[in-house]
């Protein structure tokens, strides 16, 4: 039997020679984020976001990819967004995500095959200051699952 033809979706592309601005609209969480094999290795789920924009000239919303809930110096999460968002970031803060609700930003994007990936992000009018306390210690850092934001 031949599977029946699908039909292959479509996306809204962004300008990719130019900034495109917008705000940040939302922020989806997953609990148990399951992701793709990394190096032929199996990765085990674990909790994640991604940001979703909406952008002025543009019809439909726009999302970023998955990302490990994670504010470690290296993590997606914290060099590409919290550093560039959070006025005086350090890793391991103490952030509340939901403070970027709203944020209207400048975005420049890249072509990814199909998709499109975010390739930088700032904010239009001054960085969000945290109204949580600056800094967390890495060896104080909960890793309690009751603690994820959902």
């Amino acid at each position: 039997m031949i599977k029946p033809d699908q039909k292959k979706m479509e996306y809204e592309k962004l300008d990719t020679k130019d900034w495109v601005v917008g705000v940040i609209d939302d922020i989806d969480y997953e609990k148990e984020h399951a992701w793709k094999p990394y190096l032929g290795q199996e990765r085990e789920p674990s909790p994640a976001i991604r940001f979703k924009f909406l952008f002025e000239g543009y019809k439909y919303p726009h999302k970023s990819k998955w990302m490990r809930l994670s504010y470690a110096q290296k993590s997606t999460l914290y060099s590409e967004y919290i550093s560039q968002l959070v006025e005086k970031a350090s890793p391991f803060m103490d952030f509340d995500l939901e403070q970027l609700k709203g944020l209207k930003v400048k975005t420049m994007w890249v072509d990814n095959e199909e998709f499109q990936n975010l390739k930088m992000i700032v904010p239009v009018s001054g960085k969000v200051k945290p109204l949580l306390p600056q800094m967390v210690s890495p060896s104080f850092a909960k890793k309690d699952d009751d603690e994820v934001p959902f």
